[in-house]
């Protein structure tokens, strides 16, 4: 996974600064492929038990880095659209 929370493209920062809980709680969030013989149906929302996690990385990067990435990262949602 490469995003947890935090992200909100039209919003103040008041609405996206996680707490480590909220931030905790986002990066187990996901969406699991449901399948019926052998063909996706549909995506699914799950949360994954926070003993599954071993060892995390987190990233520090330029913050201009980051305004790129988001951008390539809301045009890509808008282009699968």
């Amino acid at each position: 996974k490469t995003h947890c929370g935090g992200r909100c493209e039209k919003c103040g920062p008041d609405q996206f600064v996680e707490t480590p809980h909220s931030f905790e709680k986002s990066c187990r969030q996901g969406r699991r492929v449901i399948l019926e013989n052998g063909q996706q149906i549909r995506l699914s929302p799950t949360a994954y038990d926070a003993d599954l996690v071993h060892k995390a990385v987190h990233l520090i990067r330029s913050p201009f880095d980051n305004v790129v990435s988001r951008f390539h990262l809301e045009r890509h949602h808008y282009v699968e659209k």
